[in-house]
């Protein structure tokens, strides 16, 4: 039984975030690692954004007629893209907001019972002892 509590940190293989080595590590730093190679990337819209600004402006000098035309297609996609993304949010948010007033309303209702209930217990308590001593 107390092995099962002393157990000494064992040495695990699991794969690195390339997929195709195997690794050797103690198993609890492997999960911590599984999990941070699972989290998927890390995404900053702010720094995206700059980039393709920047990318845009240094070299909108010299391109054509096309290349402009292009270019103004793509941003427009990045915009729908963002748009959607912030809709999306909104949503969210919004769901959120009102499932937090439902369970506002919903502890409010609670407490008034639970008050209630309390004013009443010691007249029913009362009318209660009544009824089993006259019995």
């Amino acid at each position: 039984m107390e092995s099962l509590f002393r157990s000494p940190v064992k040495e695990t293989l699991f794969r690195s975030s390339s997929k195709e080595s195997l690794v050797r590590s103690g198993s609890r730093e492997s999960l911590n690692r599984i999990e941070s190679d699972n989290a998927g990337p890390m995404f900053d819209p702010s720094s995206d954004i700059e980039s393709e600004t920047e990318d845009s402006v240094s070299n909108v000098e010299g391109l054509g007629k096309e290349q402009l035309f292009h270019r103004l297609r793509r941003m427009e996609k990045s915009l729908g893209n963002y748009r959607g993304k912030y809709s999306e949010l909104v949503t969210a948010y919004r769901t959120v907001q009102r499932d937090k007033e439902k369970l506002q309303v919903g502890n409010a209702l609670c407490h008034f019972m639970f008050e209630f209930c309390l004013f009443l217990l010691p007249p029913l308590a009362v009318i209660c002892s009544t009824i089993i001593f006259d019995c």
